[in-house]
């Protein structure tokens, strides 16, 4: 046993004497507080309501704006990664709006 405990790496933490394991200690301390700041206040949070807006643009759906060639493309490669390898790339709902997509400008 090393006899290194975090309570004694918490009594080097001094800000005004201050240790070779200080540094890497605050920033650890500075992280969990920040990350619960936001936690529980909600700030920095991604909703989904957000991203929905920042989409409207008047863009075709993704699918929809693929070149028939690449949407065969990916057809072609999920059907036979699940057939070969019985391995998924796409989620179910995603690979049938990517089958029944049409080619658009």
């Amino acid at each position: 046993m090393s006899g290194h405990y975090m309570s004694s790496a918490f009594t080097h933490m001094d800000p005004t004497f201050m240790t070779y394991n200080s540094g890497p200690m605050w920033i650890l301390i500075l992280i969990i507080v920040f990350r619960m700041v936001c936690w529980c206040t909600g700030w920095g949070s991604d909703d989904e309501e957000d991203e929905g807006e920042q989409l409207v643009e008047g863009l075709s759906n993704y699918y929809d704006a693929l070149k028939d060639t690449d949407r065969s493309m990916l057809v072609g490669h999920e059907t036979e990664l699940v057939s070969k390898y019985g391995v998924k790339t796409f989620a179910d709902e995603r690979f049938a709006k990517l089958k029944v997509s049409s080619v658009q400008d």
